[in-house]
């Protein structure tokens, strides 16, 4: 019956598939990378970066656009970095506006401007 010896007695060195046990196979916690936190794509630049190096905008469920500086405000998030390069490129592309669905308010420009 199977890889088992005949008195029924399981063998102690080795798993049923021929592994020794942990040398990590199967092993999820080994194999996954330490978590960095969360990863966001500026709207503006397309570059990777940690949430907290970037910007939140949130079009609210009443269509408003606001800076979200909790980044836990409800309704549909973009990100933008603080770079002055990245600011006048989505403003120059309207890359916000694309990406939240809603025309940003001048004030909401001046308010990350500052």
């Amino acid at each position: 019956m199977g890889n088992y010896p005949a008195s029924g007695a399981r063998a102690e060195s080795k798993t049923p598939w021929g592994k020794e046990p942990g040398d990590g196979a199967g092993d999820a916690s080994r194999d996954r990378p330490e978590r960095k936190g969360p990863v966001r794509t500026c709207v503006a630049c397309r570059e990777e970066a940690g949430r907290a190096e970037l910007i939140r905008f949130v079009r609210r469920p009443d269509g408003s656009v606001v800076v979200d500086a909790s980044g836990r405000q409800p309704g549909r998030g973009a990100y933008l970095h603080a770079a002055p390069a990245c600011l006048e490129l989505a403003r120059k592309r309207r890359a916000l506006d694309r990406a939240l669905g809603a025309p940003v308010p001048p004030e909401v420009w001046s308010q990350i401007e500052r």
